[in-house]
């Protein structure tokens, strides 16, 4: 079926079918810009993770280095890094130097990282539910646009005549295109989900590990 056949069937269809073809289409946009800027979100956080990751120096670098850097940084550690250092100064300044203070600031820090961390990871998967509500709800309005569409063109059986029957198999054509446009929304959806999950994954892993080794270096600075 050509371009122009297409386009002419859909102007044809009722306006349940309208509707369902564009609440489609809506969702298949939204969920391809949510493909391309979570991928390259995703991409950048990562090598940021991984580079932060490598820093060579303890606290005092890693003070110098936030000083330098934007607190819109697009580096989920380095945000992490931001919140606990300046609970760890605050602590560390407001409290004695005995053995169970330093136990009660660490233990601080350990629930501060553990906070900001969870923060950073549900942060970066913010929009990622709309995916998997495309994934999972684009084949059933293609369904239901199919299903109406068939029951509105069994309306036309009735005193059917052979040009009756092509208007009724016109009608179910049109139909099978929410289908069809249903699953082609889904299926990209589905996969990207489940590859931006996976990068997400590795995200919080690396995220993880670096706060392991920041509440360390703090701790063999109260030491």
């Amino acid at each position: 079926m050509g371009e122009f056949d297409l386009w002419l069937m859909i102007s044809r269809s009722g306006i349940i079918i309208k509707l369902d073809l564009a609440v489609l289409l809506c969702m298949s946009i939204g969920s391809w810009a949510i493909i391309f800027s979570k991928s390259l979100q995703f991409i950048r956080a990562e090598k940021a993770v991984a580079a932060d990751l490598r820093w060579p120096g303890g606290l005092r670098d890693l003070a110098g280095r936030l000083k330098k850097e934007d607190r819109r940084s697009a580096s989920p550690s380095m945000r992490l890094a931001r919140e606990s250092f300046s609970e760890f100064q605050r602590l560390s300044t407001a409290q004695s130097s005995t053995f169970e203070d330093r136990q009660r600031i660490i233990e601080t820090i350990r629930h501060t990282t553990r906070d900001e961390a969870a923060a950073q990871i549900d942060r970066l998967f913010r929009a990622m539910p709309f995916l998997a509500t495309c994934a999972n709800a684009a084949p059933l309005l293609g369904m239901f646009g199919t299903i109406w569409g068939i029951m509105h063109s069994f309306q036309g059986f009735e005193g059917l005549t052979r040009t009756g029957l092509a208007t009724v198999a016109s009608g179910m054509s049109e139909a099978l295109v929410t289908t069809a446009l249903g699953l082609i929304v889904a299926i990209p959806a589905t996969l990207a989900f489940n590859f931006l999950t996976s990068k997400l994954g590795a995200i919080e892993s690396k995220l993880q590990r670096f706060a392991t080794r920041l509440v360390r270096e703090m701790e063999n600075s109260l030491l």
